[in-house]
């Protein structure tokens, strides 16, 4: 029961305007800011089927095998914006371009020599099947991908 309450006066202080509005005090540019991720927020997918209907549009292609299961752990942890894939596409886009089984081969054989420093993770039957010159971020990896590498295909990840 604010209004109850006695206001005392503060020399030197202003008093804040009764009709404060939100955007009155934001620049052009950030109500710019403002506008444009709300329509980022609104755009966003609400089932899964809008999900696979935004991902065919954006990216002219079917969703990779397994995408209903990535959806639906996804939703279980509460992601934001559940087709929201352009970090990933660009760090993917160097490597379009490459032959896959030379990609293949690589992240097969890279940790091949110890002092590379690089480790191997490698991945069979949905389990981590083995790591090669294991070290702490191989190791942490390992940690991250155990909830759901049941649904990642046979592969080998160099790191």
């Amino acid at each position: 029961m604010r209004s109850s309450v006695k206001k005392i006066p503060i020399p030197g202080l202003k008093n804040k305007p009764e009709s404060d509005s939100s955007k009155s005090h934001l620049s052009n540019e950030e109500q710019e800011v403002m506008k444009l991720f709300r329509i980022y927020d609104e755009s966003r997918s609400k089932t899964f089927k809008e999900t696979v209907a935004k991902y065919r549009r954006k990216y002219g292609r079917h969703p990779p095998p397994k995408f209903v299961e990535w959806y639906k752990f996804a939703r279980d942890r509460n992601v934001y914006n559940i087709d929201d894939f352009e970090q990933v596409m660009d760090d993917l886009r160097p490597f379009w371009g490459v032959d896959p089984a030379i990609l293949r081969s690589q992240a097969a054989h890279l940790h091949a020599n110890e002092n590379d420093g690089i480790s191997g993770i490698h991945i069979r039957s949905g389990k981590v099947w083995k790591l090669s010159n294991a070290n702490w971020r191989a190791e942490i990896m390992q940690t991250m991908i155990e909830p759901y590498v049941k649904h990642l295909p046979d592969m080998d990840i160099a790191r």
